[in-house]
């Protein structure tokens, strides 16, 4: 697969190689930020903000996200 992936955007298969897992990486840590930040979409502070720091900020959003967003709730 990874060859396939490597012809189809023209790049060598050993940057495809290192390139893969990081975007695996980057996937899943965005889908687990995205999870929890809707089920816990009322306890957010700003729950948009954060939405916009997961996904534009690639691999340093979610990270961000788990480092600062989980720790805020909602002050009542």
């Amino acid at each position: 697969m990874t060859e396939k992936l490597a012809s189809l955007f023209g790049v060598s298969l050993e940057l495809a190689q290192v390139i893969m897992p990081i975007l695996v990486i980057h996937f899943v840590l965005a889908l687990i930020a995205l999870v929890d930040l809707i089920k816990n979409w009322k306890v957010r502070t700003m729950p948009i903000i954060w939405l916009f720091i997961i996904l534009i900020l690639n691999l340093i959003g979610p990270v961000l996200y788990f480092i600062i967003g989980r720790q805020q709730k909602h002050a009542d």
